[in-house]
């Protein structure tokens, strides 16, 4: 995974052994100054686990993969994800939309210092937006939204 020779991992070892008897930790770490290849870490991840699940998408950019062999926890993977954000400003409110290329999307009003606007009003604008996307309007009923009120 990491291009190095077996000389190379033994005295890594040593050193991760090292770091975890004179830590308080239960765990530790060394740092490698050499690149990772990571499709061989995938590839073992792979070809070593029993299962693995991947994190919902949201239209953040981002979702994570989990590698397990049996019910034991064997790696963890993040990926990026192409994504792209809509944001109109109306009335003094920013209206975001959050799509990412696995088709999940997240939705946001930011508006001013304790100000609330109706609900239809909100899922109006976004219905619009979802529209001018190309994305069916009904789909902003399956969104609930959390008021958190401003400073």
């Amino acid at each position: 995974m990491f291009g190095i020779t077996e000389q190379e991992s033994r005295e890594y070892l040593t050193q991760l052994k090292d770091s975890i008897g004179n830590s308080q930790e239960v765990s530790g770490k060394i740092s490698l100054r050499k690149e990772l290849d990571i499709a061989a870490v995938y590839s073992k991840l792979k070809e070593t686990s029993t299962n693995s699940n991947v994190s919902p998408t949201s239209g953040e950019g981002w979702i994570t993969e989990t590698f397990y062999n049996q019910d034991k926890k064997i790696g963890v993977l993040d990926f990026l994800v192409t994504n792209t954000r809509v944001i109109l400003q109306n009335n003094g409110h920013e209206y975001t939309i959050k799509i990412d290329r696995l088709g999940g999307v997240d939705i946001e009003i930011k508006l001013g210092t304790k100000v609330q606007i109706p609900e239809e009003e909100y899922r109006r604008i976004f219905k619009d937006m979802f529209v001018n996307l190309g994305l069916s309007a009904e789909k902003v009923d399956e969104f609930k939204f959390e008021y958190i009120a401003g400073l």
